[in-house]
């Protein structure tokens, strides 16, 4: 029995001490990883020029067909012989050279048809183009070519935020150098788009026990630490964002369960559909925060694993900041939270 006990704490021991290094050099790769991205950063009013190099390519085209159908007129050769009086019907032939009539018709340019609108009922909806790429996260792209954005929530997280289209499940796995890892990396819903921005966003991480990851954000359910982190900033490729706080809560993600919410909303196309779903953020939330969110506002939600609840989830939802709005009274409001 002695034996047995012993073997058991020397076990633990090792458990412990295997754990505690495994930490140490997470903890110590993710601050690397968060010096590859500047603290300031690049302006993005630059290359619009660009895009009209491809235009001019293919206008050239149908110019280049045309040549090719006159070439074929040697045909009447044949005519020196004096018996065949049938010939001038065979020198109808070059009747046929009218066919390049047909090809200055320039059917393929889709412009002339596309521009006039039938009529004012007509939508017409054209795809916004991504701005470029920002320089300050080179690095980060040259490491991982799914980097979108950069996390950081005061000085408690500073981490990449990676993105696969329509995929869920690598990065719950994987670290940030493409590694199999328990920790994973944080990562933006596979559903979401961040150009044109959807009206929410989702971040995920695990919650884990060594502080890696979204391992420490359980600690905005406290009060106190909530007041201290009044400005949670999301820069991605293409922009700096700045969010505030409105709501933090745990709910569960299984439907049978009585405080489901499905927090899976990416669009909200109405001002009614957007008021119940921010209105159901607030009723969760563990405490008031009073930051006044209207339609039109993008949202942030910032989830972990929470285990008080069946599938349960941590959220911490967040309002962006306006553009030119006064940022005073959002730290007000997030320091007066109760």
């Amino acid at each position: 029995m002695v034996t047995f006990c012993l073997l058991v704490l020397i076990a633990g021991g090792l458990y412990l001490a295997n754990r505690y290094v495994n930490r140490n050099r997470v903890q110590a790769r993710e601050r690397e990883i968060a010096s590859l991205y500047p603290a300031a950063t690049v302006e993005v009013t630059v290359s619009v020029t660009n895009t009209p190099e491809t235009v001019p390519v293919l206008t050239e085209e149908p110019t280049v067909e045309p040549t090719t159908f006159p070439t074929e007129t040697p045909a009447p050769t044949e005519t020196p012989e004096p018996t065949a009086t049938v010939e001038p019907t065979a020198t109808v032939e070059p009747t046929a050279t009218p066919e390049p009539t047909a090809t200055p018709e320039p059917m393929p340019v889709a412009e002339d048809v596309m521009r006039p609108t039938p009529d004012p009922d007509t939508l017409v909806i054209a795809l916004a183009t991504a701005p470029p790429v920002r320089d300050s996260f080179s690095a980060l792209l040259d490491l991982n070519p799914d980097t979108i954005g950069f996390l950081r929530i005061g000085s408690a997280l500073e981490l990449p935020v990676v993105w696969r289209e329509n995929d869920n499940e690598t990065y719950l796995d994987t670290d940030f150098d493409g590694n199999p890892a328990h920790q994973g990396t944080l990562f933006l819903d596979g559903y979401n788009r961040l150009y044109p921005p959807d009206d929410c966003l989702i971040i995920y991480g695990h919650n884990m026990n060594d502080g890696s990851m979204f391992g420490n954000l359980h600690m905005l359910l406290d009060k106190n630490t909530f007041h201290a982190c009044p400005i949670i900033r999301f820069d991605t490729i293409y922009e700096d964002r700045e969010y505030v706080p409105f709501a933090v809560f745990n709910a569960s993600m299984k439907e049978t369960a009585r405080d489901y919410l499905n927090i899976r909303v990416f669009l909200l196309y109405d001002p009614a559909s957007y008021d119940d779903f921010v209105k159901e953020l607030r009723k969760r939330s563990e405490f008031y925060v009073g930051v006044d969110v209207n339609y039109g506002d993008e949202i942030l939600l910032l989830v972990t694993c929470d285990y008080t609840t069946s599938d349960g989830r941590m959220v911490v939802a967040c309002r962006r900041v306006r553009e030119g709005e006064d940022t005073a009274p959002l730290l007000a409001a997030v320091a007066m939270a109760s």
